[in-house]
């Protein structure tokens, strides 16, 4: 069984700036988003390594930026609720409760901007191969952070 890729969008697929060398603007669900799509290419090769899935609070809208990166449309998604720190309106959102209950004991890596201390302990402590890999928010996910990922999947074997 392939490891979870779990993506992240805004900060890490979608940067958090106005324009960007090699990103092209949008429009998805009414908001203004920039992509590049080399991130596509990408998260293609990296889906013969890893099982994608979205880990975003665009949860099923995350289709809007697969269609426009050419991935498949309808990747799995964690679902986040209220009572893992989800409120209307809030620009972060707890993640790591959800995460872990959704990744059970599977081998993953997780790309996002931000990870607080309880997910890198979380990661350290869980017996199963685990990668955190943090983008700068102003920049989104590099070709650093690919190899990363790559390097990863070759480790764990």
């Amino acid at each position: 069984m392939r490891p979870l890729l779990l993506l992240d969008i805004d900060g890490c697929l979608n940067p958090l700036v106005r324009e960007a060398p090699g990103f092209t603007a949008y429009q998805l669900g009414g908001m203004p988003v920039l992509l590049n799509p080399e991130h596509g290419r990408w998260l293609c090769d990296l889906a013969d390594l890893y099982e994608l899935t979205w880990a975003s609070s665009w949860e099923r809208d995350s289709d809007l930026v697969a269609a426009k990166l050419g991935l498949p449309l309808g990747l799995p998604y964690v679902a986040f609720t209220r009572s893992d720190g989800w409120a209307a309106g809030e620009d972060w959102l707890d993640k790591l409760p959800a995460v872990s209950r959704y990744v059970g004991d599977r081998p993953l890596a997780w790309v996002d901007d931000v990870f607080g201390p309880e997910a890198q302990a979380w990661a350290e402590s869980r017996g199963v191969p685990t990668l955190l890999v943090e983008t700068d928010c102003r920049v989104g996910l590099t070709g650093e952070h690919v190899e990363r990922l790559r390097a990863f999947t070759s480790v764990r074997g």
